[in-house]
């Protein structure tokens, strides 16, 4: 039993920790604050079942795949415009919440171009999920990629 915990140690700290930086930091937000527009952080399934579970499932999952190949030559290349590539889509995603004329409000959008803070804190977050899964992602196709090389020889 300890042995799988200390094998699997770092995948769980992972998915914890996006779990934690996810939903937890939202909830406390959402618990503290007073939010005149609804809906709340509960009602979208987004925040309870992504952030809340797939999100920190996947995580843990990529890292377990990605610390199981071996790793190739210019895998911190591949990384690098994953974690870039990323952030850039984060930030589209981001400007264009803030460009929609009519958008949906709430408790993260209380006026339409206006993010108060937890949707400042949700900006961040989502900017940092996305360079970091596809980094990881970028990394484990790196490795199927150097491994089908390495077959080929």
């Amino acid at each position: 039993m300890i042995a799988t915990v200390r094998k699997y140690r770092f995948e769980g700290a992972l998915a914890l920790s996006i779990a934690v930086l996810g939903l937890g930091v939202l909830s406390v937000i959402y618990g503290v604050g007073h939010w005149t527009v609804a809906p709340g952080l509960l009602w979208f399934r987004s925040a309870t079942w992504g952030d809340g579970l797939l999100l920190p499932l996947a995580g843990g999952m990529l890292m377990h795949v990605a610390r199981s190949l071996q790793r190739g030559e210019n895998d911190w290349w591949v990384g690098l415009i994953g974690a870039v590539l990323g952030a850039a889509g984060g930030a589209v995603v981001i400007w264009q919440w803030k460009r929609d004329p009519a958008p949906a409000l709430n408790w993260t959008l209380p006026r339409p171009h206006l993010l108060n803070l937890a949707g400042c804190a949700l900006c961040r977050a989502s900017k940092v999920r996305r360079a970091s899964s596809l980094s990881t992602m970028d990394y484990f196709l790196g490795s199927i990629n150097g491994i089908r090389r390495s077959r080929s020889c």
